[in-house]
C-alpha cells in the first residue's frame, strides 16, 4: 500500500494554524492516494520559536522541527518563511501554505482530490528581506 504522511500545524487540533513554529501542535495524517488512515496530534516541540537571537538559533530550530517530522513528505501551514521551506526540501518534504484558519480535514482532503490551494505569497514577514 502507498502511504504518506502529511503534517499540519494547528492550535487547536481542527483548524490550520497562522505560523508554523508557533502553532501548539501538528497533526499529522498517514493518508492512501484514496483515503485517510491513520490521524494522530502531536505536541510542536519546537513552539517556543519566538524571536531567534541568532542565525544559528533559527537554524536549531529549524533542525528540531525537520526532526520531529521526520516521516512527513508534506508539512501545511498558514505561514512560513523561505528559510523553514528550504530546509523541509534539503529533508526531502515539501512545505506548502495554505488559508489561514481552514479546517485540516478540508485541507486533506483537497490533498487528497488534488485540490489544494497553495498561498504562494504565505510566508512568515520576519523572514522576508525588503
Amino acid at each position: 500500500m502507498d502511504t504518506k504522511k502529511i503534517a499540519i500545524a494547528t492550535d487547536d487540533k481542527e483548524t490550520i494554524s497562522q505560523h508554523l513554529g508557533r502553532a501548539n501542535y501538528f497533526a499529522i495524517y498517514t493518508i492512501t492516494p484514496d483515503e485517510v488512515i491513520d490521524r494522530q496530534y502531536i505536541k510542536n516541540e519546537a513552539a517556543h520559536h519566538r524571536k531567534h537571537r541568532s542565525h544559528d538559533d533559527h537554524k536549531r530550530v529549524h533542525r528540531e522541527m525537520i526532526s520531529q517530522l521526520s516521516g512527513c513528505q508534506v508539512i501545511l501551514a498558514a505561514g512560513m518563511g523561505d528559510p523553514i521551506r528550504k530546509d523541509f526540501e534539503e529533508a526531502g518534504m515539501k512545505g506548502y501554505v495554505v488559508v489561514e484558519g481552514g479546517s485540516i480535514e478540508e485541507a486533506v482532503q483537497q490533498y487528497l482530490d488534488g485540490e489544494l490551494m497553495i498561498n504562494r505569497d504565505g510566508g512568515c514577514e520576519h523572514n522576508r528581506r525588503e
